[in-house]
Parts: C-alpha cells; sequence; structure tokens
C-alpha cells in the first residue's frame, strides 16, 4: 500500500509524517486481499481548519483509500492533531471490514449456488 500524506495549513514534521504512516500502514493488513501489485493507494489530507477566537485550532483528517472498484474515505474534525488521525484511522478500519464482508459474502454465495445439485 502506497500512502501519501499533504497538510495544509500544518507543519508537517518528521514525527507527524512517521506517525500517520504507522496509523494508516496499519490498515494494510485488511487489504492484503485487495492489494495486489501494490495497487491500493491511501491518500492522507491533514489541515488546520480554523483559529477561531472561543474554539481554539481545529484539525481535519480525512483518509482516502482506492481500492480496485471501489472507494473508501474516512474523515474527522478534532482539537487534537493526533486523535483526528487516530479517530478517521478507526472509521477507515470499519469500512474496510464492512467491504471484505460484502465481498466475501457475495463470493460464498456464489459458491453456493454452484454447488447446489440439480440446478
Amino acid at each position: 500500500m502506497r500512502i501519501n500524506i499533504k497538510s495544509v495549513r500544518v507543519n508537517l514534521s518528521p514525527a507527524l509524517k512517521e506517525y500517520v504512516r504507522k496509523k494508516v500502514g496499519a490498515l494494510g493488513r485488511f487489504l492484503k486481499r485487495f492489494d495486489k501489485n501494490d495497487s491500493v493507494n491511501a491518500e492522507v489530507e491533514i489541515e488546520r481548519t480554523t483559529e477561531h477566537h472561543r474554539h481554539g485550532e481545529i484539525y481535519h483528517a480525512s483518509v482516502d483509500i482506492n481500492l480496485p472498484g471501489k472507494k473508501i474515505r474516512a474523515e474527522e474534525e478534532n482539537s487534537d492533531l493526533l486523535a483526528a488521525v487516530e479517530i478517521a484511522k478507526d472509521k477507515a478500519k470499519k469500512d474496510i471490514q464492512k467491504h471484505k464482508e460484502k465481498t466475501v459474502e457475495k463470493y460464498s454465495k456464489r459458491a453456493r449456488r454452484k454447488r447446489r445439485p440439480g440446478k
């Protein structure tokens, strides 16, 4: 899985870059089935949305994962940048697991139909 990180109005330090790669890279174990020939791309965008006088800094993290035939997008806004990345990663993980269950179910139904005698 290839991971591209984009930052808007946030200084992307090497430590932050490594943190994001570690968190989003952990999703790779759920994508082994889809990652043939390094075909899965993950695009992570981190931005500081505002410096509002009442709310302080608000960070936005989005994770886009391009699977063959499916695009998964997870977004989160939080006052803590690392928490926003973590929550967006968790949302993407849930969506990946749903997609994986649907594809497994689809193929298992197809296999059951083929094994049915007399039809």
